[in-house]
């Protein structure tokens, strides 16, 4: 397995011969949206820094056999904007040129009273990696590698 951080939750996961994106949000699309050769991407939710639909559209554009994988609450987005795409939510599972996609966890986790509480579904990849987006499901297996978004905050002063 190979894994790329291009930017805040945004990765490339090369497992067998499958190469998988996560979450191309808009903090990463400089980064994102030229890649080639992608056959899934996970989108985890709804939240502008995990998921840029103009970034998707240029992925799918420079990937068109790519496959689309969310949830519920994403895939009414994607569908509003006629993009293809597949549901795996928590408890569900689908295999992808022999590598087990599986989800986990249904809400975001709390950023301030109410606000942003959306449908959030983590990944289990191929039985090692697990991205949960922004939960803290614990998928009750055993990871192998664990990745969470970080953000960085630059303070300075003149």
């Amino acid at each position: 397995m190979k894994i790329t951080k291009l930017g805040h939750c945004c990765m490339l996961i090369e497992i067998d011969s499958l190469r998988i994106l996560t979450d191309p949000g808009g903090w990463s699309s400089f980064k994102q949206d030229n890649l080639r050769a992608i056959d899934l991407v996970l989108i985890t939710h709804e939240h502008a820094d995990h998921l840029h639909l103009e970034s998707l559209k240029k992925i799918l554009e420079n990937n068109p056999n790519s496959q689309i994988i969310t949830n519920t609450s994403v895939g009414k987005l994607l569908t509003e904007s006629l993009i293809m795409h597949e549901k795996i939510e928590d408890g569900e599972s689908n295999e992808f040129s022999g590598v087990n996609i599986e989800g986990f966890g249904t809400t975001h986790e709390e950023i301030y009273g109410e606000f942003g509480l959306v449908q959030n579904t983590g990944y289990f990849v191929g039985n090692k990696f697990f991205y949960p987006g922004d939960s803290f499901t614990n998928p009750g297996k055993e990871i192998e590698v664990l990745a969470l978004p970080v953000a960085f905050a630059a303070l300075y002063s003149e």
